[in-house]
């Protein structure tokens, strides 16, 4: 499929600066806080809008997607679930701050849903809003000591008090220099990519299903998908 790149877009009298600014100023009006623009993606051939990576001021850390109308003010945004699924992750990571070793989360939602504005909204009353809604959290450990027991048990602790969870949880377990690549791929990326699973093939142990904050694997089949890796 053709693409229209940025540079042609300027040069029909459409500039990136004009995008950016549109940008912000829609994230602006809507959420009352000012916004960067960290890239503009290329807008493809028939199609009427472009996608923008974004951040707030306040926050560079939650970065997030929102496509932007080439014509009108119509737009949609993942700025309210970017940071509920970053409140989930802190919550995962505290859950997680007796296990020995180091922790990293990270925690997606794969559709945008448009129709909420409030940031802050909780939990418990984003999933009241959408029926079947499916996190993906993705959970990387680096143990002290890769044949500990305490590894299964504290990562059934890891969703304590989100009891309104459901989803798929993606587990993996590597050493230092593995689990410094990982953090330093979340500091550039909305979501994980192919780039991702390249990366993490060789240390993912298993994808669990999630069923209101309960991982759904018992200890036998843990310990057998740890040895398989």
């Amino acid at each position: 499929m053709a693409v229209i790149t940025m540079e042609s877009l300027s040069s029909c009298g459409v500039s990136r600066q004009e995008r950016e600014e549109k940008a912000q100023r829609l994230l602006t009006e809507k959420y009352n806080e000012q916004f960067e623009i960290v890239e503009v993606v290329s807008q493809r051939f028939g199609e009427n809008y472009y996608d923008i990576v974004a951040y707030p001021e306040s926050d560079p850390d939650i970065r997030f997607w929102a496509s932007i109308d080439t014509g009108d003010d119509y737009f949609s945004d993942g700025y309210v679930q970017r940071c509920l699924c970053t409140r989930l992750a802190d919550q995962i990571q505290q859950n997680l701050d007796e296990f020995p070793g180091y922790s990293y989360v990270y925690v997606t939602l794969p559709k945008i849903q448009p129709k909420v504005e409030d940031k802050d909204i909780r939990l418990e009353d984003y999933v009241k809003l959408y029926d079947g809604v499916m996190f993906h959290i993705y959970i990387h450990l680096c143990p002290n000591d890769m044949n500990d027991s305490g590894i299964f048990e504290n990562l059934m602790k890891s969703l304590k008090g989100m009891e309104a969870l459901d989803g798929l949880l993606y587990l993996y377990v590597e050493d230092e220099e593995m689990f410094a690549k990982v953090q330093s791929y979340f500091e550039e990326k909305v979501e994980p990519d192919i780039d991702y699973t390249t990366l993490t093939e060789d240390c993912k142990i298993g994808r669990y299903e999630v069923q209101k904050g309960v991982i759904n694997i018992s200890e036998q089949q843990f310990q057998a998908d740890l040895q398989d890796r």
